[in-house]
Formats: C-alpha cells, structure tokens, sequence
C-alpha cells in the first residue's frame, strides 16, 4: 500500500483521524496512534484517545448501575407485592390488587435477573 500523499513511497500506518494511508515521512506520532501532520487531525487523533480513556471510565460505572437497577427492582418488586396482598383484603372483587402483584412479580424477576447477569461490560485494567 502506498502513501495517501506520495505515491512512490510505501505506507507504514493510517491516520486515526482520517485513516489516510502515510509514510514515514508524512506522519506524526502521537500518545496512541499516528495522525496526519495538519493540525486538525492531529487534535481529532487526541480527541479519539480522550473518547476511548472516558469510555473506559464509563463501563466501569456502568457495571455498578446494572447491580443498583436490579437491587432497586427486587426491593421495589416486594413493596409492590406486600401493597397487592394488602390491597386484596380490602378490595378482593376488583382488579387492582392483581394487577399489583403481577407488576410487583414482573420487578422481582427482573431484579433478580439483573443481579445474577454476569458484568456486562469489562472492568478497567490498571497499567
């Protein structure tokens, strides 16, 4: 593969910016990569690496709010269960006390399911 600039020299890397093929000669090293030598590919590259090291950040949240959501539906499941037998001693002609232990059993499943899922995204490795 030859450079996207000189058409006798070969490629040794693409740009991570705009994924040009470059030489040697055409190229600039950057933390990560090798962008083009213009300015504005050079701070797209940097913005790039900065994208990847947040998302990182972000799947390590992210498997903590996945634990949260499903303790949040398990605990919030039981309420809606409790509230149903209560509300079937009142009103056990009507629908409603049905209707609220079914949704309280359809948050307690999920819940659970939520809780037993293996982490979703990979933990951060320190270097």
């Amino acid at each position: 593969m030859k450079c996207f600039n000189h058409e006798t020299k070969d490629a040794v890397t693409f740009c991570k910016a705009c994924g040009k093929a470059l030489c040697h000669e055409c190229l600039t090293d950057i933390a990560f990569g090798f962008a083009c030598k213009n300015e504005h590919c050079i701070e797209r590259a940097k913005m790039i690496n900065i994208m990847l090291d947040n998302n990182t950040k972000v799947m390590h949240t992210a498997n903590k709010h996945i634990k949260t959501a499903g303790l949040s539906g398990l605990i919030i499941g039981i309420g809606f269960i409790i509230f149903a037998v209560v509300s079937y001693k009142e009103m056990s002609g009507s629908f409603v006390p049905y209707f609220l232990g079914m949704t309280g059993l359809v948050m307690f499943v999920s819940g659970i399911l939520r809780l037993r899922k293996k982490q979703l995204y990979p933990e951060k490795k320190d270097n």
